[in-house]
């Protein structure tokens, strides 16, 4: 889930991701903008470290919080491969142009005019 730069309704689908999820994987100062839910969370923001983190719990729902947009210049796309048997759904933070990274389209190298 891209954290900074959320607005509108995106913002919807990322607090409900975060706050129905059993634990929060992510950078700590990503963690720490979601504290007030008191939730479990692990301090991990390499692909295969959450991965190894994924494959140890027993966790249903697990949001992963990365810095910025989940589809441009984005860690998400090594973490995507990193978590492919687990189906990972992405969620974008900052615009509307981010929705590309929900279907798992770079779009780094796209003219948007």
């Amino acid at each position: 889930m891209g954290v900074e730069g959320s607005c509108c309704a995106l913002d919807t689908l990322l607090d409900a991701g975060v706050k129905d999820a059993d634990i929060l994987i992510g950078a700590k100062r990503l963690i720490n903008e979601f504290s007030y839910l008191n939730k479990p969370s692990h301090n991990a923001f390499l692909s295969d470290e959450i991965a190894d983190l994924i494959s140890k719990s027993d966790a249903e729902k697990i949001a992963i919080l990365v810095s910025g947009d989940v589809g441009f210049y984005s860690g998400a796309e090594k973490l995507v491969c990193a978590l492919s048997e687990y189906d990972p759904i992405l969620v974008p933070g900052i615009s509307s142009v981010s929705y590309f990274g929900t279907v798992r389209i770079q779009y780094c190298n796209t003219f948007v005019d």
